[in-house]
């Protein structure tokens, strides 16, 4: 492998802090939890302020029972068309690129050995929607391929259900 600069592999990652921030849903995935219900794993982007770069990712469960969570982040997010949850296209063209203010908390959870903290929205009515009056345009268009829309999100990969 060869001489590594340590410098040059600092963790980049910062958590996102307790408060109301502005997210762009920048990708989504789906998975099914450990008691089999299904869900919508979608990675948000702070778009401004000290956190701004930052990621949030947040499981929204897709089961009729819980499906409203969804449903009321969508409306904050200024989406109200009729909507497939299992329809991969009509959950991208309801999500990516739309933006949110979410109330951050943080959750503790165990990974190798050490307690860490994650970012997460605080409850069912974490999100609000955005002035768009107080962002540029570009703030509110749809993400650049280019961007980082996927990536490895180790952080994520060990949600509590």
């Amino acid at each position: 492998m060869g001489k590594i600069d340590p410098t040059q592999h600092l963790s980049e990652y910062t958590l996102i802090g307790v408060g109301e921030h502005v997210f762009r849903a920048m990708s989504f995935e789906r998975g099914t939890s450990a008691k089999g219900n299904d869900f919508i794993k979608v990675k948000f982007k702070c778009i401004d302020g000290p956190y701004k770069g930052g990621d949030l990712t947040e499981a929204f469960f897709t089961k009729d029972t819980a499906i409203g969570r969804l449903c009321g982040c969508l409306i904050k997010m200024g989406y109200t068309t009729p909507f497939d949850p299992d329809v991969d296209d009509d959950v991208a063209d309801a999500l990516v690129g739309r933006t949110v203010k979410i109330k951050v908390s943080h959750r503790e959870y165990q990974k190798d050995g050490e307690t860490r903290k994650a970012p997460q929205a605080d409850g069912w009515d974490a999100f609000a929607p955005v002035d768009k009056g107080k962002f540029p345009d570009e703030t509110f268009a749809p993400p650049d391929p280019s961007e980082d829309a996927g990536g490895d999100d180790s952080r994520t990969d060990d949600l509590p259900f």
